[in-house]
């Protein structure tokens, strides 16, 4: 990935990783473009790495350049959690008008009863799908990236709230109070 701080939240999650900075040309295509690094640079070095028994050869790494001690990291959004709330944001909204947060389901694990709070509207629980829910009423689901997402069944939920990225989100336990 380029050095732009694109590789934030997993670098700060991982404990054990190398980076490496790419710079042997043997690796890129012979005429490199001024930005589509992706197709000149990525995608050459991943075929080759992949290549045979390379990706199992330690060697094969440290021909590609070298070690990249200070990888540019962004400040990431985390949330806050005490025991029985967890204040998040809105980090992303998608095409649909869903509202990703930054709070995943493993930080509400082993809560049974949930209240969602944003633009002080309460959403009561969390939902296994769209359908479970009323037409144009909101609900709280885990997304595909394991996000928790805010949506509005047949509508937009970001819309509907008129949000918009960085707007704070509150997640109650009620089980536990």
């Amino acid at each position: 990935a380029p050095d732009n701080g694109v590789l934030s939240y997993v670098l700060q999650k991982e404990r054990s990783v190398v980076i490496r900075e790419i710079t042997n040309k043997k690796y890129f295509l012979q005429k490199l473009s001024n930005t589509f690094h992706g197709r000149d640079v990525f995608a050459p070095v991943a075929v080759h790495l992949c290549r045979d028994t390379a990706c199992r050869v330690p060697t094969v790494y440290k021909q590609l350049g070298t070690v990249c001690k200070t990888p540019l990291l962004l400040p990431l959004c985390v949330p806050s959690k005490t025991k029985n709330t967890i204040k998040g944001t809105m980090i992303h909204i998608d095409h649909f008008g869903n509202i990703i947060t930054n709070i995943t389901a493993k930080e509400v694990r082993g809560w049974r009863s949930v209240i969602t709070t944003i633009k002080n509207k309460e959403i009561h629980g969390l939902s296994s799908s769209y359908a479970s829910v009323a037409k144009g009423k909101l609900l709280v689901i885990e997304g595909s990236t394991g996000f928790f997402e805010i949506a509005r069944r047949e509508g937009s939920a970001a819309h509907f709230l008129k949000v918009q990225k960085g707007t704070k989100i509150m997640m109650r336990r009620t089980d536990n109070v």
